[in-house]
C-alpha cells in the first residue's frame, strides 16, 4: 500500500513550539516574513525546525533530530544521492550527535537513527522525502525570494 509515509517540516515559532509549513503555510511564511523585517531585510540564514518522518503513524524522527532547515534538508538529498548510488549512506545531525543510517537490502530500506529502527519500502521513502525537500525549498523561493535554494530545489527534482 502507497502513501503510508508522511513528512513534514516544522519551523521553530517559539522554544518547543513549531509550525508545519504544510499544515499552517500562511502562518509559518508570515512568521518568516516578519523575521526578515527584523534582520533588515536580509534572507535569513537560520531557520531552525525540524523534519518529521511519520511511516503507519509511527513517527520516527521529531524534533529530537532538530536544527537549520536549510541544513537539514540538503543532508537528507546527500544521503538520499549516496543511497542510490551506493545501496546504503549515514548522515550525522549535529545537534544531537545522532547518525542515521539508511541501507537497500533487497527491495526494503532499512532505516535507523539512535536505537530506532524501522523497514521501509525504498520507493515510498525516496519519493516522500524527495516531495518533502521540494515543498521545503519552494516555500523558502517563495517567502524569501531567495533563488540560491532554487540549487536545492532543482537537485530535488533531478
Amino acid at each position: 500500500m502507497f502513501n503510508q509515509m508522511e513528512v513534514k517540516s516544522f519551523l521553530q515559532k517559539k522554544k518547543f513550539t513549531y509550525l508545519s509549513i504544510e499544515e499552517d503555510y500562511n502562518a509559518a511564511a508570515a512568521m518568516l516574513r516578519e523575521r526578515m523585517k527584523f534582520s533588515g531585510g536580509k534572507l535569513i540564514t537560520d531557520i531552525f525546525g525540524y523534519i518529521e518522518v511519520r511511516y503507519q503513524n509511527i513517527i520516527f524522527l521529531t524534533e529530537i533530530y532538530s536544527d537549520d532547515l536549510d541544513y537539514l534538508w540538503p543532508n537528507y538529498l546527500k544521503l538520499i544521492e549516496a543511497f542510490i548510488l551506493r545501496g546504503e549512506a549515514s548522515i550525522s545531525f549535529s545537534n544531537s550527535q545522532a547518525l542515521l543510517s539508511i541501507k537497500q537490502v533487497h527491495n526494503q530500506l532499512y532505516f535507523q537513527v539512535h536505537n530506532k529502527k524501522i523497514v521501509l519500502p525504498s520507493r515510498e521513502f525516496l519519493i516522500t522525502m524527495l516531495t518533502g525537500s521540494k515543498r521545503f525549498f519552494q516555500f523558502l523561493i517563495d517567502v524569501t525570494g531567495n533563488t540560491n535554494m532554487k540549487l536545492q530545489l532543482d537537485k530535488a527534482h533531478s
